[in-house]
C-alpha cells in the first residue's frame, strides 16, 4: 500500500517536473514577448528651453547606458555591469542615425517607448532599460526634443549595435513579473517646483527615478504607487555577482545534497547537472512562493530543494533491475 502511494507521488511529481521544465523550454526558445505597437499622435516643437530640460533628463537617465565613449555620442554600448544572471546587454543607438538610429521615428513612437517599454516594431524592452510611467507630459515633450537637436550627443552615428541576448531568468520575468505599462490616458502635470516637497518628490518617483534601485526588489517595484514597493527607500537591490567557478561548486552541492537525501548517490558530474536543473526548478518554486533568495545560504538550499524533487521519483524506483536470468547449472 505504501509503495503504491508511493509511486502515484512520484508519478505526479514527476509529470509537475516535466511540465515546468517544458514551460522553460518554451520560454527560452520564444524570448521576451511582443505586443502591438502603441499610435500615439504627436508633434514636439524643439525649442532651445525644451532641449536644455531634455538634456539635464537625459544625461540622468540614458547617458550612464547609451553614451559611446569612442564616438562621444549616445550611440549604444555593451553593458557590462548588468548581472550575468539576466544574460549579456547591449544599450541601442539612440542618436538620429535614420537606419540603425532612431531618426526615422515619429515623436509618438518615442513617447510610446518611454512611457510603456515597448518598441515601435513590438518588441518589449528588457527590465533593466527605465520606464517613465509618471514623468510629467512637459518634461517627456523636452526629452524628445533634445532627441531631435542638433546637439553632438545625439548626431547620427552609424553604429549597428547586437540585441542582447536574454537569459531564461530575463524571458520568465518579462512574462510573469516584467510587463508593458499602459500609455496615460489623462494629462500627467508636473508639481509647482515652489513646493520643495512634492517637487522633490516628483523627482524620486518620476523624473531621476531613484526608488527601483533603492528599494528591496525590483521584482516588487509598483510604477504607479512607488510608496508600496517593498522595501521602499530602505535599501539597495542585492546583485550577487556569480562566476563561473561559483555556478559550478553551488551545482555541485545542491546536487550531492539531494543524491544523499533520496538515497542515489552520483558522480560530481552528474551532481553538477542535476544541481543546476535544481536551481532552475528551485528558483521557479521561491519566487511562486514569495521567498526571497538572498545570499549563497538561501540559494543553495533552493538549488538543493529543486534537485530534490527532481530526484524524488528516482527514489522508489530499486537501484538495480533484478536479474531475471536463469541460473546456470552447477
Amino acid at each position: 500500500m505504501v509503495k503504491r502511494i508511493l509511486k502515484v507521488v512520484a508519478g505526479i511529481v514527476a509529470v509537475l517536473v516535466l511540465a515546468v521544465a517544458g514551460t522553460l523550454l518554451y520560454i527560452n526558445w520564444s524570448g521576451i514577448p511582443t505586443y502591438p505597437p502603441g499610435k500615439v499622435d504627436l508633434k514636439v516643437e524643439v525649442t532651445p528651453e525644451r532641449v536644455a530640460g531634455g538634456r539635464r533628463t537625459v544625461q540622468l537617465l540614458c547617458a550612464s547606458c547609451h553614451l559611446d565613449n569612442d564616438t562621444g555620442t549616445l550611440a549604444g554600448k555593451p553593458m557590462p555591469d548588468v548581472p550575468a544572471q539576466f544574460g549579456s546587454a547591449h544599450s541601442a543607438n539612440i542618436t538620429q542615425d535614420e537606419e540603425t538610429g532612431i531618426g526615422s521615428w515619429t515623436d509618438g513612437e518615442i513617447a510610446y517607448l518611454l512611457r510603456t517599454g515597448v518598441r515601435r516594431d513590438g518588441r518589449y524592452t528588457p527590465p533593466w532599460m527605465v520606464k517613465l510611467a509618471k514623468i510629467s507630459d512637459e518634461d517627456l515633450k523636452d526629452i524628445i526634443a533634445f532627441l531631435r537637436s542638433d546637439d553632438p550627443l545625439v548626431r547620427p552615428v552609424k553604429a549597428k549595435r547586437p540585441l542582447s541576448k536574454h537569459s531564461l531568468l530575463t524571458k520568465v520575468l518579462s512574462r510573469v513579473v516584467f510587463k508593458p505599462l499602459p500609455y496615460p490616458t489623462a494629462p500627467i502635470p508636473a508639481p509647482d517646483m515652489t513646493d520643495k516637497v512634492a517637487y522633490g518628490k516628483y523627482l524620486v518617483q518620476a523624473r531621476a527615478l531613484c526608488f527601483p534601485c533603492h528599494s528591496a526588489d525590483f521584482a516588487k517595484i509598483d510604477d504607479f504607487t512607488p510608496e508600496r514597493s517593498a522595501g521602499y527607500l530602505g535599501g539597495g537591490n542585492a546583485m550577487p555577482d556569480m562566476n563561473l567557478v561559483n555556478v559550478v561548486v553551488v551545482g555541485a552541492l545542491a546536487g550531492w545534497v539531494a543524491s544523499v537525501v533520496v538515497n542515489r548517490r552520483h558522480g560530481v558530474l552528474l551532481n553538477v547537472i542535476v544541481g543546476l536543473t535544481g536551481s532552475v526548478i528551485g528558483g521557479w518554486l521561491a519566487w511562486a512562493l514569495h521567498f526571497p533568495i538572498v545570499g549563497s545560504g538561501s540559494g543553495i538550499s533552493a538549488s538543493a530543494g529543486g534537485a530534490i524533487i527532481l530526484l524524488l521519483p528516482l527514489s522508489v524506483l530499486p537501484h538495480r533491475l533484478p536479474d531475471r536470468r536463469r541460473p546456470r547449472p552447477t
